[in-house]
């Protein structure tokens, strides 16, 4: 039920914002780029689209390699206090 809501919620966003954004562009009145404009803007929109990607491959790598959780076992050993799964497996020893 949390995720229909958590869907729903980010589908109302999502509406709102292109609402939002045409609604903006058609009262801007008679707005018209050049050539020059035209390529800036689908560079910036390819350029955005390439990092986001590319940031996520990043995310996806470090996590299917073990890097994470490497350095979640290190934090771990660094604090003192117990997290549930170390005394879950003091409980089965």
């Amino acid at each position: 039920m949390k995720t229909v809501l958590l869907y729903a919620a980010l589908a109302v966003l999502l509406l709102l914002a292109c609402i939002g954004g045409i609604t903006t562009w058609m009262n801007l009145g008679d707005v018209s780029l050049g050539v020059h404009g035209w390529v800036a803007l689908s560079g910036g929109v390819v350029l955005t689209l390439l990092v986001g990607g590319g940031l996520m491959a990043l995310v996806f790598y470090s996590n299917r390699s073990g890097h994470d959780a490497r350095h979640h076992e290190q934090m771990q050993e660094h604090t003192s206090e117990p997290t549930p799964e170390h005394d879950e497996r003091r409980n089965e020893r």
